[in-house]
């Protein structure tokens, strides 16, 4: 079973490699965290989030501070209740 550690291990490499290509955006929101891209597993949507302040952009959005979502909000909004952090596919 993969865990929230692993998760975090995704995460971390995905940040390592997209940063060694040059192509590591910062979230216009906090401006500190890196947007990562991801896939919500059970649905397969695309779509990108803040590794630091946790705000979701999904992927026919533009990433902005007018279409950002708390995740909580992006669950609930989605009817994905019981959608966890590990349950995303990082890309």
């Amino acid at each position: 079973m993969r865990t929230i550690a692993d998760f975090q291990k995704e995460v971390a490499d995905y940040i390592a490699r997209t940063h060694q290509s040059g192509g590591l955006l910062e979230c216009p929101l906090c401006e500190q965290g890196a947007l990562i891209e991801a896939e919500v597993r059970a649905t397969g949507e695309q779509i990108s989030f803040c590794e630091e302040c946790d705000s979701i952009w999904p992927s026919e959005c533009l990433i902005d501070d007018s279409h950002a979502e708390a995740f909580q909000t992006f669950v609930d909004a989605h009817g994905k209740r019981g959608l966890t952090w590990s349950e995303l596919k990082i890309s």
